[in-house]
């Protein structure tokens, strides 16, 4: 599975070329399983995430996590100082997002199906996204509320976090096998525990495929 960085790079900026052509066709839903490939697997992830997510709440709802802990994660290396908070939305008829103005660190991550799209809503902002603003037609909220050590007080800021949707429709899984999402996932984190592969968070993420380095990209998802 491990190949030179330079195939690495040429096979996801094929990847990369083919997902911009296609746009939103790649994200139609279908009953033949894909493979997961280099070329697909951060759709892959990030499908595992959208449909976890509805899996437990549905679209368009918050999913408010209490205080990090060793056993309580949503995400790999999450921080112990803020309190996550969680919701998979519609935007295909657009939505607003709002983080109220507050004098405790407050922020909604917006992550789109292609892992692109890193906008940040700050205390006090709000942000109106729609379909041709991200590749597909959700997101994936990761929010963040400073945890003061006040629980009461943390999970009020907490659930003051706000969205409007125009569209409630559930999202449509890819159909790729869990398994091996998985299995490809631990096995890119492998070679990067092993020094086999190198990855830097520079520009492993942006709003478009141009913004991102292939390699990085891949990498950085797992």
């Amino acid at each position: 599975m491990t190949k030179s960085y330079n195939t690495i790079l040429i096979t996801m900026l094929v990847g990369a070329l083919c997902l911009s052509t296609l746009g939103n066709k790649l994200y139609a839903a279908s009953d033949i399983k894909p493979v997961v490939t280099k070329n697909n697997y951060v759709i892959a992830e990030s499908d595992w995430y959208f449909n976890g997510v509805q899996k437990k709440v549905g679209v368009n709802v918050w999913m408010h996590d209490d205080p990090v802990s060793k056993d309580n994660q949503q995400v790999i290396r999450s921080n112990r100082d803020v309190v996550y908070s969680i919701a998979i939305v519609d935007v295909s008829q657009g939505a607003t997002f709002t983080v109220p103005k507050s004098n405790e660190f407050q922020a909604i991550q917006i992550i789109d199906e292609a892992h692109l799209f890193h906008q940040v809503v700050l205390g006090g902002q709000s942000l109106e996204v729609t379909a041709d603003d991200i590749e597909g037609e959700y997101v994936y909220l990761l929010a963040r509320t400073a945890d003061n050590g006040d629980l009461v007080d943390t999970k009020t800021r907490q659930k003051a976090l706000y969205f409007e949707a125009k569209s409630n429709r559930p999202y449509q899984a890819k159909a790729f096998n869990a398994d091996e999402v998985i299995a490809f996932r631990n096995e890119l984190v492998r070679q990067i525990n092993t020094g086999e592969q190198k990855v830097e968070g520079h520009d492993a993420f942006g709003k478009t495929l141009a913004d991102v380095n292939p390699h990085n990209y891949l990498y950085a998802a797992a």
